[in-house]
């Protein structure tokens, strides 16, 4: 979940004055960890869009963050077996290998 307005995923859950209270997409600001996302450009759940405006706004917040697509997959494609039995397991390999690399790439993990 990137945006909870109307624009994103979930605003119907909220009272219109509540839908940005927990979207990080309206709560970017300088000084956010560096961050990257795996997404699928075909989510129906949450819209690649979302996470390309959220790579956006944190970009020119001057904070880093990495968006890594997935061409025509769709949510949750990154869930291994152990959670989607329908899931191969070689896209979860792929995102933990990436995402070992960017922690060590920011000393989070030596």
């Amino acid at each position: 979940m990137l945006d909870t307005t109307d624009q994103g995923y979930g605003a119907r859950n909220f009272k219109p004055g509540q839908q940005t209270t927990i979207s990080p997409c309206h709560h970017v600001h300088k000084g956010i960890v560096p961050t990257i996302l795996f997404h699928g450009t075909a989510d129906k759940t949450v819209p690649f869009e979302n996470a390309e405006r959220f790579t956006k706004l944190m970009r020119e917040a001057g904070n880093e963050c990495v968006l890594v697509p997935f061409e025509g997959r769709d949510h949750g494609f990154f869930n291994g077996s152990f959670f989607r039995k329908s899931n191969g397991d070689a896209e979860y390999e792929v995102t933990m290998q990436r995402s070992i690399e960017f922690l060590k790439a920011h000393s989070f993990l030596k």
